[in-house]
């Protein structure tokens, strides 16, 4: 398994309450392990913020990152804003994008980043 590349997985929400821990646990479940978390939530009116701090309120959920962090804004400005957000607050090379309503599958990182050293020209 290749584990040189740092990674930020950004997770952009939105009223996403339904779905968050679930995304979250699928993300904590990365075979690969030099992730960043960043989480933008894009003013969302639901309980979505309150169940992300409380998730990583957990200290091994905490500990599983080398970093988390949590960007709120005072308004909604919609999903291109929010990806942004992650952009400008990440400092690795590599960001792996997901919203607040889906998963990843316990390998995802880890073959994203075998075929990143693989093919030198990747993106």
């Amino acid at each position: 398994m290749i584990q040189s590349y740092l990674v930020t997985i950004g997770v952009a929400t939105y009223n996403s309450a339904l779905t968050i821990c679930e995304t979250l646990e699928s993300i904590y479940t990365q075979d690969y392990q030099e992730l960043h978390l960043i989480i933008s939530d894009d003013y969302s009116t639901d309980n979505t913020l309150e169940l992300v701090r409380n998730w990583l309120d957990n200290e091994t959920h905490k500990k599983r990152f080398l970093s988390t962090r949590v960007i709120t804004v005072p308004s909604n400005t919609g999903v291109s804003a929010n990806c942004n957000r992650i952009i400008q607050a990440s400092s690795t090379s590599w960001i792996k994008f997901i919203a607040g309503d889906d998963i990843l599958l316990p390998n995802c990182i880890a073959d994203n980043m075998e075929y990143a050293a693989e093919h030198s020209e990747a993106k």
